[in-house]
């Protein structure tokens, strides 16, 4: 059961940490604006509150 956690947060991990820093840059880099990094940071936490918002629905 523990292999099971440790795979999905592993693959997360790699591809919202992985890329993340790419986007930040490819956002300031192309001027989009310099607060490219608090928007991730947001679409992120809408993610995450979406999912809790789903999962304790189902209970």
């Amino acid at each position: 059961m523990a292999d099971f956690f440790a795979i999905s947060y592993n693959i997360a991990l790699a591809i919202f940490g992985g890329t993340a820093p790419l986007i930040v840059t490819y956002l300031i880099k192309h001027k989009v604006t310099l607060l490219a990094p608090s928007w991730v940071l947001m679409i992120g936490v809408l993610i995450s509150l979406i999912s809790l918002w789903l999962i304790t629905r189902r209970k």
